[in-house]
């Protein structure tokens, strides 16, 4: 799995990034993608990016080896926010299972 976050400085070449990542992955946040490339995709990804991309863009990828990435360690939506520091979700489970141990049932 690819990540891949940009920042684009021009509205039209904001667009048009967005519009050809959404053909290679999935969007998770405003400027970032989760890709379920390959290598050959992520070559021919990155071929096309460069042709848009100006000097004042950044765009940044990174590679997670594996199936789907491995284990995500957070996953938030606006119900679920998280504050910070973020814990494992193993160790949000044993807490929760603590909560349940020591709730009274009234």
């Amino acid at each position: 799995m690819y990540l891949i976050l940009y920042d684009i400085s021009n509205p039209k070449r904001l667009k048009r990034v967005a519009k050809i990542l959404n053909r290679y992955g999935r969007r998770i946040q405003k400027s970032a993608y989760e890709c379920e490339i390959g290598k050959y995709q992520f070559e021919e990804l990155g071929k096309i990016l460069q042709q848009i991309r100006n000097n004042n863009d950044a765009i940044a990828a990174y590679y997670f080896p594996g199936n789907s990435g491995g284990d995500r360690l957070l996953q938030s939506t606006p119900e679920n926010s998280p504050t910070f520091p973020f814990d494992h979700p193993k160790d949000q489970y044993k807490k929760k299972e603590k909560i349940i141990k020591n709730s009274k049932t009234i």
